[in-house]
């Protein structure tokens, strides 16, 4: 099996700062996509939302565990921040010696996974890194299945259209998007499920808004051991 990610991501319309930021890290054993959504749209949302990547990135690097990993970066956010800053962080971790997909959740935003013999939506009460005295990342472990398809969504998703005043985003048209897409293709799910979001705040976001996908795809004999990794970022971005 081969693990394809895919992540769309663009700021609040007008905004200088995006609160989103994500990381991939190749790991021991696996590959770990870490996304962290930062209250707000300033320079400190990002600021954060950027150390709160890191820190975690460092601690998987480390081999932490996914709720050792976010009880940890909590414990220090609390503190430097004095309980002022709030940051909701995603994490999806590939083991390919269990062959088995750890899935971490702190923050509203749910995870979707889906595959051939079913899907749901983990939406469990998990409360944001960094506000309260302590926290409750939720965590799941599921072995991986080719044709798997696992969705994270930064809050600005789940928002579209609600200060539009037209149609809201709604979890059955992601579920279109996943059904009718193989996990080969986990960059055009993430980017049309984004471009579904753009579409209902009117191509003019009223948050940032990120979507990251991890598909579970079957080998292909001539890319045999060959890993590849592209990206694209507006000048914008890299600038900020």
């Amino acid at each position: 099996m081969e693990i394809k990610i895919g992540i769309a991501s663009i700021a609040k319309s007008g905004a200088e700062y995006c609160g989103d930021s994500h990381s991939l890290v190749e790991r021991r054993g696996g590959m770990t996509m870490i996304l962290s959504d930062g209250h707000g749209n300033t320079a400190a949302a990002q600021q954060t939302s950027r150390w709160v990547t890191q820190r975690a990135r460092s601690l998987v690097l480390e081999g932490k565990e996914n709720d050792v990993v976010a009880k940890t970066v909590h414990d220090e956010l609390y503190e430097m921040k004095d309980r002022k800053v709030a940051c909701a962080l995603t994490i999806f971790g590939v083991d390919a010696e269990t062959e088995s997909v750890a899935i971490g959740r702190s923050g509203q935003t749910p995870v979707y996974v889906w595959t051939e013999e079913y899907e749901t939506v983990y939406d469990d009460e998990a409360t944001a890194l960094g506000m309260s005295r302590s926290v409750n990342p939720q965590t799941y472990e599921l072995p991986l299945a080719q044709g798997m398809i696992l969705v994270a969504v930064s809050e600005g998703v789940r928002v579209a259209g609600k200060k539009r005043g037209g149609a809201h985003f709604e979890e059955e048209k992601l579920w279109e998007i996943v059904r009718g897409n193989p996990a080969e293709d986990a960059a055009f799910i993430a980017k049309n499920i984004l471009d579904y979001a753009l579409a209902l705040d009117q191509e003019q976001p009223s948050e940032d808004m990120t979507v990251a996908v991890l598909g579970v795809a079957p080998d292909k004999a001539e890319n045999a051991g060959v890993g590849f990794l592209s990206a694209s970022y507006p000048i914008s971005v890299l600038e900020a």
